[in-house]
């Protein structure tokens, strides 16, 4: 009998850490510049070059990536800042089989930025659905996705991904030029 309840325990304790260790999973943080950093569920594969700066990773509750690329330029005003990011939603309908996009303004510490959503197809034909969040600083156009098979089942690790989308607060910070 004392076999059989301590074999229960066991079987009882294993359970729990396997249920604990799977919800605790620690996400990894990534520095892309002095700028921006975001978190991974995973350590993230980077990717790049001179121009098209950009950390993935593949990850089983979709694909997340982030990267940046300079300009080398500011804009004039508002309506310079608004022509970049009409020009992201332009790039994103032509670069893939996308339906249903939607434009949303928000701001991140009082910074305008973009959030994009549509959906689209994988290129085995998979339809997802797309979330892509652009910001515009310091000559540089950040770009932050997440695209997924399913977002309710996953809209716990979308949102804690975009939410993660951190702006040092130790830099200044320009979005256009004014006159």
């Amino acid at each position: 009998m004392w076999v059989n309840m301590n074999a229960k325990n066991n079987i009882v304790l294993l359970f729990i850490c396997c249920i604990y260790s799977c919800h605790s999973q620690e996400w990894v943080t990534v520095k892309l510049d002095s700028f921006v950093s975001i978190s991974f569920p995973h350590k993230p594969q980077e990717t790049g070059n001179a121009a098209i700066n950009k950390v993935l990773v593949d990850d089983v509750e979709g694909l997340y990536s982030v990267g940046y690329i300079v300009v080398g330029f500011i804009p004039e005003g508002p309506a310079g800042l608004d022509s970049i990011y009409e020009r992201m939603r332009q790039t994103i309908v032509i670069s893939k089989t996308v339906t249903d996009v939607s434009v949303k303004t928000l701001r991140i510490n009082g910074l305008i930025a973009r959030e994009f959503n549509y959906k689209g197809k994988e290129g085995n034909g998979t339809p997802v659905i797309v979330k892509t969040l652009g910001l515009f600083i310091n000559e540089k156009i950040y770009q932050c996705t997440y695209s997924t098979v399913d977002t309710v089942k996953y809209a716990v690790p979308l949102k804690r991904f975009l939410q993660s989308f951190t702006l040092s607060k130790d830099e200044t910070y320009t979005q256009f030029t004014t006159k």
